[in-house]
């Protein structure tokens, strides 16, 4: 369905005509080879399609919209399929009747296919929308730049872009509600929703080379999220793949394969966590070191000064903000917004467990571990800058305590964090719990067999 140069020739070559030269012409073209030479053609070869003895009952005074669809089907063929997809696609097999000629229309239904036409159009909008619920603010919101104050004009695109989203959403294929989008809004949806899919996959490919300096700088403090608690033997993989996945990130951004419906790398950003989260240990160290050591409550505690206690603070000025910081986000993850999304009924927002600023099993940290739950979104967001902002500010929080607490450290690492072989551990691990449920099973059944004799 793309417009090539093919279609542009034989239009210009038409138009060097008189009508009844053309006519035999139009008459072996397709329904949709029709719309897209019209695109083209000028005043003869308008005229000549709208006064077509085969073709006019289905042109005259509908080129206009016809067109709009044209325009709209292919907006939607490359932002809905890669390259050759669509033909293997059901969409391919609705819009079957644009490759009709004039015979096969004799005994077709219905008699108005511009309407047809359009119905097909919403219909797979209708889709698209389908997909991106409940998210519809969530993907506006990348229309434009974090932060960024939105002036009038640019409200009213979001406001837009979020109640034509709801819209097809609420469309039923067989009972178009009295509000349905005309073309135009269509059009102009399809447009700033690119725009946002644009926006996306250059703020998912920022993050992973965001991470990337992370993992450089503390290969010892984090991790990929379901990787063991142990160190790794190989930390440079982790890098190689998060540089590898920005660089394709970044190479469909440019070349304009930006498909709804398929994601790059999407398991990187499901998650209310970043792609990289600190080991357990460093929790471990970061509530050993509170209990000890308090963070001062007073503004301007300056490290050496004494507060009401007697006690000389350990903390310089600075480390007291960055343990502030920590703490504030400690409970929860950061929504996409870059508020905080504590919700204790949703484990996925919680960050932490066993702390005590943990929501979920309060304790005195020395079990502490971070939450990791698996999600099966359908819409990876890039993470927050408060989001990713915390992540960068409690490894070097641990950074600084490691300094300052080296006897603490192997204290809370324990003797499995030298073991490289931590996934040969993980193994033994669930082979000895699998051993041990088989035990029981076994009593169980002895015990049943001994209670009936």
């Amino acid at each position: 369905m793309s417009k090539g140069g093919r279609f542009a020739r034989i239009a210009r070559d038409l138009e060097k005509l008189p009508p009844e030269l053309i006519e035999p012409v139009l008459a072996d073209l397709e329904y949709g080879q029709i719309v897209r030479v019209s695109q083209f053609g000028g005043p003869r070869v308008t005229w000549a399609i709208e006064n077509s003895p085969a073709w006019s009952r289905f042109f005259r005074g509908k080129l206009a919209v016809l067109q709009q669809l044209d325009d709209l089907t292919n907006s939607l063929i490359t932002l809905c399929y890669a390259t050759g997809g669509f033909k293997d696609s059901p969409w391919y097999d609705q819009l079957s009747f644009l490759r009709y000629q004039k015979d096969n229309f004799r005994f077709k239904y219905p008699t108005d296919w511009a309407s047809h036409w359009a119905t097909m159009v919403r219909g797979r909008l209708h889709s698209v929308a389908q997909d991106l619920y409940p998210n519809f603010t969530e993907t506006a919101y990348f229309l434009f730049p974090a932060g960024t104050p939105l002036n009038a004009s640019e409200t009213e695109e979001v406001e837009f872009f979020i109640h034509t989203a709801f819209t097809l959403y609420s469309l039923k294929t067989n009972n178009w509600p009295a509000n349905v989008p005309s073309l135009p809004v269509l059009a102009r949806w399809i447009a700033l929703y690119k725009r946002v899919r644009h926006a996306r996959l250059a703020a998912q490919a920022a993050e992973l080379d965001r991470l990337v300096v992370l993992h450089e700088r503390h290969a010892a403090r984090v991790k990929q999220p379901w990787a063991p608690q142990t160190r790794r033997p190989n930390p440079d993989h982790v890098v190689a793949g998060l540089r590898r996945e920005a660089a394709r990130l970044k190479r469909r951004n440019v070349d304009g394969r930006i498909w709804h419906g398929r994601e790059l790398s999407g398991y990187r950003f499901r998650p209310a966590f970043a792609a990289l989260v600190p080991y357990d240990w460093c929790l471990r160290l970061f509530c050993e070191v509170l209990k000890r050591h308090p963070v001062p409550e007073e503004e301007g505690f300056a490290e050496g000064r004494r507060g009401d206690d007697g006690e000389s603070s350990v903390y310089s000025q600075k480390v007291v903000e960055m343990m502030r910081e920590v703490l504030e986000g400690l409970p929860s993850f950061y929504h996409v917004y870059g508020e905080r999304m504590l919700d204790p009924s949703k484990p996925e927002t919680l960050r932490t467990a066993r702390t005590p600023w943990s929501v979920s099993e309060p304790a005195d940290g020395r079990e502490g571990r971070f939450l990791t739950k698996r999600v099966r979104g359908k819409n990876p967001f890039p993470h927050s800058d408060n989001e990713l902002r915390w992540l960068e500010t409690f490894v070097e929080v641990i950074l600084w305590m490691e300094e300052h607490f080296p006897s603490l450290v192997n204290e809370v690492r324990g003797e499995e964090w030298e073991d490289c072989h931590g996934i040969e551990a993980t193994k033994r691990r669930r082979e000895e719990r699998k051993r041990r449920k088989e035990e029981l099973v076994k009593e169980a059944r002895s015990r049943e067999n001994g209670a009936k004799t």
